[in-house]
């Protein structure tokens, strides 16, 4: 836990006091609020600021602190056992340091509203452009690019998880409806900017197919640093060639042009839960257990409720199919896509299912008729 003159001593609050040498009361209020946030989250000041997505982050940082806040886990700067109720000043501290950083804040940037950006949530690949990405990927002849975006696009993990993830890639067996299924289990994926790890599922079959080629033990990247360079360019190239972004919108802030260019790897990420939803019928406490400490940061920032959502949501590929051709494949639950993959990708049988139903009646009738 660190205390007001260590903080004080950061370079980055240094920084920050800087910048708001004009209101010198006001910044004390705040450097409060963010001492008590970072002793709180058990994060540093370099650990805060450590992201490429700093809106985001930002909103991962507050509902992490609320949530232990709730959990009466606070680490106030004095000796007093109030809980906060308002959490205004908190968020404020946020925004204030974030942007003292250089990082572009909006004005109207709501942490509980999400009114700051308010198309981000629709970020997402067709499930043609996922597989657009496969094929460019693939054609530029470096496996390591293909395997970092065929992982990175099915369990939606930040970069500097990638960047460090070294394959301990387990296939599993199962059965699904009498269907031999198979799925990619990858135990305590690490994510360092949250400091814990999740168990990571690869459920497409070409995704496991493309990561089961990559070395066991070993990182994906040889270099971090140029690899790194290399997979975020290849990600911009891919989503001009797919209208993505767009030269005359790249530089206009709050367009989705501009998050495509500005977040390429976040927006894989943003695209592979809104995926994860799409095959899990929706079921945010699902995806949440494997990337996110509870539901809302889910609800907030990768989901918005549309016309697919909402009409929709009954649809199953396997067990309910829609009349119409969808854009991207739903699901009721994830068994139920891995049965649709495993089936030749056809619906479950209606035939198998309507003498399921006629035998269970005709044995429940010899019942009761003898």
């Amino acid at each position: 836990m660190m205390n007001k003159t260590e903080f004080l001593e950061l370079p980055q609050i240094q920084k920050w006091q800087k910048a708001c040498s004009n209101n010198p009361t006001q910044f004390g209020v705040y450097l409060n609020k963010l001492l008590i946030i970072c002793n709180t989250t058990k994060m540093s000041v370099s650990e805060l600021l450590a992201t490429d997505n700093h809106m985001f982050r930002m909103i991962e940082i507050y509902n992490d602190f609320k949530q232990k806040v709730a959990e009466g886990e606070i680490v106030h700067t004095r000796k007093t056992n109030d809980t906060p109720t308002n959490f205004t000043k908190y968020a404020t501290s946020l925004k204030s340091f974030f942007g003292s950083q250089g990082f572009y804040i909006p004005p109207k940037f709501e942490f509980e509203t999400r009114k700051g950006m308010p198309n981000y949530a629709e970020i997402e690949l067709t499930d043609k452009e996922r597989d657009q990405g496969l094929i460019h990927f693939g054609a530029l002849g470096d496996p390591k690019l293909l395997q970092a975006f065929a992982l990175q696009s099915e369990v939606f993990c930040r970069i500097s998880a990638l960047l460090e993830w070294k394959n301990n890639l387990e296939i599993r067996e199962d059965e699904v409806d009498g269907i031999s299924i198979k799925y990619g289990y990858i135990h305590k994926f690490y994510e360092p900017k949250q400091h814990t790890t999740w168990n990571k599922r690869i459920m497409n079959s070409e995704v496991l197919e493309i990561i089961d080629d990559a070395d066991r033990g070993k990182p994906l990247f040889d270099d971090p640093i140029t690899d790194y360079k290399d997979y975020c360019n290849e990600l911009r190239i891919f989503y001009s060639s797919i209208g993505k972004i767009h030269d005359n919108e790249r530089k206009i802030k709050q367009t989705e042009s501009w998050y495509y260019d500005n977040y390429p790897t976040h927006s894989v990420r943003h695209s592979a839960t809104r995926q994860a939803l799409r095959r899990s019928g929706g079921n945010y406490s699902v995806i949440a257990s494997m990337g996110w400490g509870s539901e809302t940061i889910v609800r907030q920032v990768y989901s918005k409720p549309d016309e697919e959502l909402v009409l929709r949501q009954n649809n199953c590929e396997y067990c309910n199919p829609p009349k119409f051709k969808l854009e991207s494949e739903r699901f009721c639950t994830f068994e139920h896509y891995l049965a649709h993959q495993y089936n030749g990708k056809q619906p479950k049988s209606q035939t198998d299912e309507t003498e399921k139903w006629k035998k269970i009646a005709m044995e429940l009738k010899s019942r009761y008729v003898s």
